[in-house]
């Protein structure tokens, strides 16, 4: 099975980061139309036939609406419960940007404000804090967030969202 060990984080200032095994890159937007991806994904899992299945309809249907919402440039995974559960237990998105002058706590005050005027999702509760981590000025937001159901009936759900953000200094 192919597994990912390092993967080159796309932006402004392209690094490379090693992810864990149990991370699995969500394919380009053009890409999702194939299952081998998923295939590749469930063969070492020891799922239960019903779960297997379940999962062949929701990784596309989270890659499309994840691939759909959000900038092409960032590279997106999904870890997928262990064996017997099923499911997806996380996604993760890893981009670079130019700071362009914004600090921690400009970006801390921004996204606090971004919460209040959200539009696609209801902001159950909000943590944020800013500080130090590695050695560089962070900003880490915690939400718990309801989701919208789909048109197609799906029933509206809790999520957790955290959103990380370092500022190293030597990035202009």
């Amino acid at each position: 099975m192919e597994q990912l060990d390092r993967v080159v984080v796309a932006g402004d200032y392209p690094y490379t980061v090693a992810v864990p095994d149990n991370w699995h890159e969500l394919p380009a937007l053009g890409a999702l139309g194939t299952t081998s991806w998923i295939a590749r994904w469930l063969q070492p899992l020891c799922l239960p036939a019903a779960q297997h299945n379940a999962l062949l309809d929701e990784l596309p249907a989270v890659a499309r609406f994840i691939r759909g919402q959000y900038s092409t440039d960032q590279a997106w995974f999904a870890v997928i419960n262990d064996c017997g559960t099923g499911g997806v237990q996380a996604l993760a998105s890893l981009v670079t940007y130019a700071s362009h002058g914004l600090s921690a706590r400009n970006m801390h005050n921004k996204l606090d404000r971004a919460a209040e005027l959200a539009k696609h999702v209801d902001v159950l509760s909000r943590q944020s804090i800013d500080q130090d981590i590695g050695g560089f000025p962070a900003v880490v937001v915690h939400d718990l967030i309801v989701l919208p159901g789909d048109d197609d009936g799906t029933d509206s759900s809790i999520s957790e969202r955290y959103v990380g953000m370092m500022f190293p200094q030597s990035i202009p």
